[in-house]
């Protein structure tokens, strides 16, 4: 055993500490799993290589040679798929990168059946693989190779360098590094094996591959234990995000318009509204106060606000509920978004305990309390403005209060106003 075989599995026990230690940490992610068969396969090709280098006869170098055959030329591969998962990491992306294995599968098949040859030769240094430079096979086989990793070191590096998040670029800077060590690596590797140098051939060649490539595989270790980069693509869409939030929740674009929503916040859009909802401003009475407190915050004004607002609830009339508005904000400081976490105001119910209001006298002050005129109340309602008045006579002679004025009062003292 010599110095390059013992190299390589040095460089082997590293990736495959690294394969397990990331698939514990992240276990569950599309990302973390394309690492783990990455640096598996790696692993594979590694320890294969340093048979194949100390090989003892031909026949033991050539089967080890054919053992090189699919890890190797599934590595290129499984880096752009892992890269292609980590900067863009959209579902499209998951599936559609599964084409990338089919060119590395057809010339491992090739190579066994023998129409793509490579010869292998024994060294002072140890056993080596040498293809036939000329061919177009070989040709296509590194010039694919070679745009896998290219493109894939491309992908990082502009992540990296342009993403505007300030945390994701300080995570990333380890990254970009160890994956242009990577991509120097198996370029340089090309270059030595055509080299026509013995050395260059078989000692430069293999310790350029291995030791580079495994600093890429130290990159990742390091970015992962030092920074959990790869926490940064959540794979939950924003309705599984909610769903285990026991509130009603909306995520909404910085308009209003509903992007996801929970089971909670489903239930009370299919009861305010009978048809398709495409905004939380069909939901609530209050959208004009709900306006205004959503451009409030995506003018950077305030990063959250509450209304309180009621929606009406088939005959079981008004339903009055709290709105907890928060800002999502991006890497600039720029509003993107809102959560809208809708609560039960319980300023509604103390009233109602103490002063024994019925639901219909409560629907009344609640639509006097958000600024409605007895007309529009009667409207509201479907009702005469007599009626209307009757039922204030009602709920003045129940609150022992005089007018509208004192009305208004007692709704603030139990925190019923809208905004």
């Amino acid at each position: 055993m010599n110095l390059i075989s013992v190299t390589y599995l040095v460089c082997a026990f590293i990736s495959f500490e690294s394969a397990i230690t990331v698939l514990r940490t992240r276990k569950g992610r599309a990302v973390t799993r394309v690492y783990t068969f990455f640096a598996l396969d790696f692993t594979l090709l590694c320890i294969f290589f340093s048979q194949f280098v100390a090989s003892s006869s031909h026949d033991a170098a050539w089967f080890w040679n054919r053992a090189t055959l699919l890890p190797g030329n599934l590595l290129a591969a499984l880096f752009l798929h892992y890269v292609l998962l980590l900067t863009v990491n959209k579902f499209s992306v998951r599936w559609s990168a599964l084409l990338l294995y089919l060119p590395g599968l057809y010339m491992s098949a090739a190579m066994f059946q023998g129409k793509i040859i490579s010869t292998i030769v024994k060294t002072p240094y140890g056993w080596d693989n040498v293809p036939e430079s000329m061919v177009p096979s070989t040709l296509l086989i590194f010039g694919l190779q070679a745009l896998y990793l290219l493109a894939g070191a491309a992908g990082i590096v502009v992540w990296g360098m342009h993403t505007p998040y300030a945390r994701v670029h300080v995570q990333a800077r380890p990254l970009v590094l160890a994956t242009l060590a990577g991509a120097c690596s198996f370029l340089a590797t090309i270059i030595l094996v055509f080299s026509g140098n013995s050395f260059l051939v078989t000692v430069g060649s293999d310790l350029a591959f291995v030791l580079l490539f495994t600093l890429f595989i130290l990159g990742v270790r390091y970015s992962m234990a030092r920074h959990n980069l790869m926490e940064q693509g959540i794979d939950l869409s924003a309705e599984k995000l909610v769903t285990g939030m026991r509130n009603p929740v909306f995520i909404t674009d910085s308009g209003g318009g509903i992007l996801a929503m929970n089971q909670g916040a489903r239930e009370l859009a299919r009861a305010a509204v009978h048809g398709r909802v495409s905004s939380v401003q069909q939901i609530f009475s209050c959208s004009r106060e709900l306006v205004d407190e959503l451009e409030v915050i995506r003018k950077g004004i305030a990063c959250s606000g509450s209304v309180l607002c009621a929606i009406r609830i088939g005959q079981a009339g008004l339903c009055p509920l709290s709105l907890r508005l928060e800002g999502i904000m991006d890497g600039q400081d720029v509003c993107r978004g809102f959560f809208i976490i809708a609560g039960s105001q319980t300023g509604i119910s103390a009233m109602r305990s103490r002063y024994r209001v019925t639901a219909r006298q409560m629907e009344v002050i609640c639509l006097a309390a958000s600024g409605r005129s007895n007309e529009q109340i009667a409207e509201e309602f479907g009702v005469s403005r007599r009626t209307v008045e009757r039922h204030f006579f009602n709920i003045y002679n129940r609150l022992a209060i005089n007018n509208r004025v004192e009305l208004l009062n007692l709704c603030r003292r139990y925190n019923i106003l809208s905004n």
